[in-house]
C-alpha cells in the first residue's frame, strides 16, 4: 500500500513514483520502466450478506465496471488465506468461461496473504440479489451452507472510483513484469481513500497440479526489486491494509 499523502496530486506523483522505480531497476541492472500515457478508470464494489458471511469463510465477491468501455464489466470471486496451498486448492469453479489468478499481498510487517481468484467478464454489470444467484455462477460456494435466500448488498454501501496507471518493469534481459498504481476515491473523486502498487509476472501450471510454476530468474529479479524499492519508505504506508479490507471497514459517512 502506498502513502495517500504522497499522491494528493496524482498527475505528478504517479510518474514521480515510477521514476523512483526506474532508478531502483537500473541500479539492479534492469532496463527501466515503460509507463502508460493515460489513466484507466473503473468503479469497484464488494457484495456480501448483512453478516458478511462470504468474508467470514475467506471469500470476497467483487464487481467492477470499466469506465472507458461501456460494455465491459466483471465479477470476481476470490479466496484469501495465509497458506498458499490452501488458497490454491479453494473451489472456485465457474459455470461459465472465466480466468484464474493467484496473487500475493504483502502486508505490514511483511506478512503474506495468498489470494486465488476467478474472474468472469461480462458486457453488463453483474447483479446478484441473493446468495443462490451467486451459487448459480460459482457452484463451489454451495458447500458453505449459506441460505440461498440470503440477500446480497454492496458492503457498507461503498463504491470506489478506481483510477490507475499501468507500466511495464524491465527487470533484466528478456525479464519483464506488468505493474500498476491504483487509487481509490469516493464516487465524486474528491477524497483519495487508498493507494496501491502492484506488479505481476506470468506463471504456468504443471500438468495435474493446481500449483503454478515460475521462471526462477524472473522471480529472483522481482524479489530483488521489491526488496530494494522498500528503502524508499516515504512512498509507502506501512500501516496500510488491502483495498478489500478497506472496503469492509469503510463507514458510509466517512
Amino acid at each position: 500500500m502506498l502513502s495517500v499523502g504522497k499522491f494528493s496530486s496524482r498527475a505528478t506523483a504517479a510518474p514521480a513514483f515510477f521514476r523512483v522505480a526506474e532508478t531502483v531497476l537500473r541500479e539492479l541492472g534492469g532496463k527501466g520502466v515503460d509507463l502508460a500515457k493515460s489513466d484507466t478508470r473503473r468503479t469497484t464494489c464488494y457484495l456480501d450478506t448483512s453478516a458478511n458471511l462470504l468474508r467470514a469463510n475467506g471469500f470476497v465477491l467483487r464487481i467492477r465496471e470499466e469506465a472507458e468501455e461501456d460494455d465491459k464489466s466483471s465479477v470476481t470471486l476470490k479466496y484469501r488465506g495465509f497458506d498458499r496451498y490452501v488458497s490454491s486448492a479453494a473451489d472456485l469453479r465457474c459455470a461459465m468461461k472465466a480466468s484464474y489468478k493467484l496473487e500475493e499481498d504483502v502486508l505490514p510487517a511483511f506478512v503474506s496473504r495468498f489470494s486465488h481468484s476467478v474472474k468472469r467478464e461480462t458486457k453488463h454489470i453483474p447483479t446478484f440479489s441473493t446468495f443462490a444467484e451467486v451459487v448459480g455462477l460459482f457452484p463451489g460456494l454451495k458447500k458453505l451452507g449459506i441460505d440461498g435466500d440470503e440477500p446480497l448488498t454492496a458492503v457498507n454501501g461503498f463504491f470506489a472510483l478506481e483510477i490507475g496507471r499501468k507500466a511495464t518493469l524491465g527487470l533484466g534481459d528478456e525479464l519483464e513484469s506488468a505493474a500498476s498504481v491504483s487509487f481509490w476515491y469516493d464516487r465524486f473523486e474528491t477524497n483519495l481513500l487508498a493507494a496501491e502498487f502492484a506488479f505481476d509476472y506470468p506463471a504456468r501450471r504443471a500438468k495435474g497440479s493446481r500449483l503454478e510454476q515460475f521462471d526462477v530468474d524472473l522471480v529472483q529479479a522481482a524479489n530483488n526489486f521489491f526488496a530494494a524499492i522498500q528503502a524508499h519508505a516515504e512512498w509507502f504506508d506501512f500501516n496500510g491494509t488491502t483495498k478489500t479490507a478497506f472496503a469492509y471497514h469503510h463507514s458510509q459517512g466517512s
